[in-house]
């Protein structure tokens, strides 16, 4: 016999085979499938909003005024197609001098010139739609100022910051990122203008001062007038009253911007990652939270469980199948089946975001969803394959393992919540967001969300609010790797024991 058929006897591979294409393992390809492209309607009707910034700048340069601005969402990323108009009037308003506008292009920066000398101006802007709302998440969407002469080479903020804390989409997770946005009037040469950073408590009305460099950190140099910085800041109990005070100098250490518009916290790499896509993700995510146990119990139902009850299995099991063989066989089949279609679910729903929103998952989102629905999957899978060899009423077998369905999957959080109240453990509070974190390592349905903390050292979902790194809540390589055992492992190892030693 061949090392493939000691591995995989002739008996074992034909049940595979037999099992995989059952209707209820049929079953779950269509439902995932279906579930994946009522999930991209879903975000196509209601799709994620996205941050609509802009940072806006002035100087004076080649005998006019330049007015620049670039138009951005929470990731940096540019919006075209924003309408900007300007006017310039005489300094007392009564006459007007000259009207200009612009559309943002693809690249978002857009350049309004206006060829008039320097003096003191009265300039009237709109910016974006006037859609009777708020409109912009950073940037005033009109407003009227005095434009005094400005220095040569100097540029001014135009009622909004220019720098900005994004949410840079690249790597594994994201990244937290300082952006900055700063004209080149001058056309200096690249890459010798040096940004630094400090933090800053601005409460109470306090204004920020210019620092010398020695008093704070070094960030980079600015290559181009747009450019962003990774930064992650640490959080402490202060962090949230403080704020990231930027200063950018030249070679000569002339300080040519000063900006405290971004919050500190802004800047935590424990915030969970999150991006339009994953906001978008979570219709396919939560539908499958509740749909893969199920079907993991109706297919374990209906390849196993109920022939095993009925007794339809003694006579399957001749040689070279054994009973072991034969729940492996089934059991693979429907693990196999599973997690392939859990897998062209999840990449198919991904695919299908991105044409709708533009952005694709993180890559640990989709990670962690998946790994957290295997670990789902085989631990529904053992337990009904268990509960098969314990019981021998079809009723009773339904009954059970629909109960440990509506116990983890709807009953888990009310039963949470009951026993937080029973034990004084407040919620809102330090102790009651790591109770609820603690408690969802006993849910094998919870487990994404642990995998999902653990995977981006991000803070875990129900601590949100307080924030902090994942292992303040107890959750490090060894715990995840210690629940995903004990959820697939343990109802295996007990199958296989009760079929050598009582079957």
């Amino acid at each position: 016999m061949t090392l493939r058929g000691h591995l995989f006897p002739a008996g074992f591979v034909y049940e595979v085979r037999r099992a995989f294409v059952r209707p209820a393992v049929l079953m779950v390809f269509i439902v995932t499938i279906l579930v994946a492209l009522a999930s991209a309607t879903q975000v196509a009707t209601n799709p994620p909003d996205f941050a609509r910034n802009y940072s806006g700048a002035v100087f004076y340069f080649g005998g006019a005024y330049h007015f620049e601005f670039y138009t951005f969402d929470q990731y940096g990323s540019p919006i075209p197609g924003i309408d900007y108009t300007l006017q310039f009037s005489s300094a007392s308003g009564s006459k007007s001098l000259a009207n200009a506008s612009g559309v943002s292009p693809s690249h978002g920066i857009l350049d309004v010139v206006f060829p008039l000398p320097q003096g003191t101006y009265m300039v009237s802007y709109t910016a974006g739609p006037q859609n009777g709302g708020p409109y912009w998440s950073q940037g005033q969407s009109n407003g009227v100022f005095q434009l005094d002469p400005i220095p040569q080479g100097q540029v001014l903020p135009l009622l909004s910051p220019l720098t900005s804390a994004i949410d840079l989409t690249t790597g594994f997770s994201g990244t937290p990122a300082l952006q900055v946005f700063l004209p080149n009037p001058g056309g200096s040469s690249v890459g010798t203008d040096s940004i630094y950073y400090t933090l800053v408590d601005l409460q109470n009305g306090a204004l920020a001062s210019p620092l010398p460099r020695s008093a704070m950190t070094f960030l980079g140099n600015l290559q181009s007038a747009l450019q962003s910085f990774p930064l992650s800041i640490h959080p402490n109990s202060s962090t949230p009253s403080l704020n990231l005070q930027v200063e950018v100098f030249s070679p000569s250490e002339t300080l040519l911007l000063l900006d405290t518009n971004a919050s500190a916290s802004e800047f935590s790499p424990y915030e969970t990652a999150t991006s339009v896509s994953d906001a978008a993700f979570s219709y396919f995510s939560s539908d499958m939270d509740l749909l893969v146990p199920l079907m993991a119990v109706v297919a374990s139902f209906s390849v196993y469980a109920k022939d095993r009850i009925a007794g339809v299995l003694e006579s399957v099991v001749v040689l070279p199948v054994t009973r072991p063989g034969l729940a492996a066989s089934r059991l693979v089949a429907i693990s196999a089946a599973m997690l392939g279609a859990l897998l062209l679910g999840v990449g198919l729903s991904d695919a299908a975001i991105h044409q709708v929103v533009g952005y694709y998952v993180f890559p640990s989102y989709l990670v962690a969803v998946y790994l957290g629905f295997a670990v789902s999957t085989i631990f529904f899978t053992g337990v009904t394959f268990l509960l098969s060899h314990l019981l021998r009423s079809h009723a009773a077998l339904l009954g059970i393992t629909i109960a440990i369905f509506l116990l983890f999957g709807i009953l888990w959080y009310s039963l949470d919540s009951a026993v937080a109240a029973g034990l004084g453990v407040l919620v809102g509070t330090p102790g009651g967001a790591r109770f609820q974190v603690i408690s969802s390592f006993f849910d094998p349905i919870q487990y994404p969300s642990l995998l999902l903390a653990g995977l981006t050292n991000s803070t875990p979902g129900a601590a949100s609010q307080l924030g902090g790194p994942p292992s303040s809540y107890g959750i490090t390589p060894v715990s995840l790797l210690l629940v995903a055992g004990v959820w697939t492992v343990i109802p295996l190892v007990l199958l296989s024991w009760r079929i050598r030693t009582r079957d």
